[in-house]
């Protein structure tokens, strides 16, 4: 999304206004607003935006909140081709694509108590803004797919005082859904039982250092009667995240009764032409238009 001068304290902390609004980016409809880096929140002083595109409607939108990859220590909400990629392919729907703080700035569970407050501050803001606030989904890649699991799995109440926030559809590109499977380093897979690889960081010690926080962090571990439904996408060839994690979910959320939807693309790895296609994009869409609800 194109820049835009930095809201003051009091405006971010307020209503999304139109007065913040940038250019709308080519093949999005007329009259899209583009809200650009909006403060959420600022725990320990560390200021967490999102940009938000919200495309014209005559009824309030459902939203679909973008969280990014990067082994939960890089990348930011400017990594936002497919949430930008989903509007251009599917109307009715708005997206967020939000930061989070990263495994060098705050351990977990920093990462899963920022998702619940974007989603709370979209929630609280959407009648300003023509969204809807019973029909928000969270979609993500990789580490991001991962908290998109865990908040829809636990509703993110283990971790926040104010009782976290419930949504209505989870979309995960590629999540891994059992941290603790790290300590087994699993032939293949061996780094990710390293204290340097990205969930040590995370956790702030290896997994076999700490496998309750592990277990806790891991969003199979909260599946239970009531989670939303969740859509799976998961490479056959994945070198860093195992096939096996989207259906040993997809096993778990069945068993308590939820709907989950596993789609597995042959050929592709951490990734791949077949997550980029407009057909995926529509079956995105079509399953939180259908679902969020």
């Amino acid at each position: 999304m194109s820049s835009a001068p930095l809201l003051t304290a009091a405006l971010a902390c307020a209503l999304l206004a139109p007065a913040a609004a940038a250019d709308t980016p080519a093949g999005l409809p007329a009259g899209t607003r583009v809200l650009p880096d909006l403060v959420y929140a600022r725990p320990g002083g560390i200021e967490l935006r999102l940009d938000a595109c919200i495309p014209p409607s005559p009824t309030p939108l459902p939203v679909v909140v973008w969280i990014h990859g990067g082994g939960w220590r890089a990348g930011d909400r400017r990594d936002n081709h497919p949430p930008l990629a989903l509007l251009k392919a599917v109307p009715g729907l708005a997206v967020a694509s939000i930061d989070y703080r990263l495994s060098h700035q705050a351990r977990f569970p920093a990462q899963i108590q920022d998702c619940v407050a974007a989603v709370r501050w979209i929630r609280a803001n959407a009648a300003a803004n023509n969204l809807d606030p019973a029909r928000i989904a969270v979609w993500g890649a990789s580490a991001g797919a991962h908290l998109a699991m865990l908040l829809g799995a636990s509703g993110g109440k283990e971790w926040d005082e104010a009782g976290g926030e419930r949504v209505q559809a989870v979309v995960s590109w590629f999540g891994p859904a059992d941290l603790t499977e790290a300590a087994q380093a699993r032939a293949g897979f061996e780094g990710h039982a390293r204290a340097d690889s990205g969930v040590a960081q995370l956790l702030g010690g290896t997994v076999a250092e700490k496998l309750e926080l592990a277990r806790r962090a891991s969003p199979i571990t909260h599946v239970a009667k009531g989670c939303p439904p969740f859509l799976l996408m998961y490479g056959d060839r994945d070198p860093i995240v195992p096939v096996d994690h989207g259906w040993r979910m997809q096993q778990a959320l069945a068993a308590a009764g939820a709907k989950a939807d596993l789609e597995v693309f042959g050929g592709n790895e951490h990734g791949g032409v077949d997550f980029e296609r407009a057909s995926t994009m529509r079956r995105i869409g079509e399953f939180v238009l259908t679902h969020a609800r």
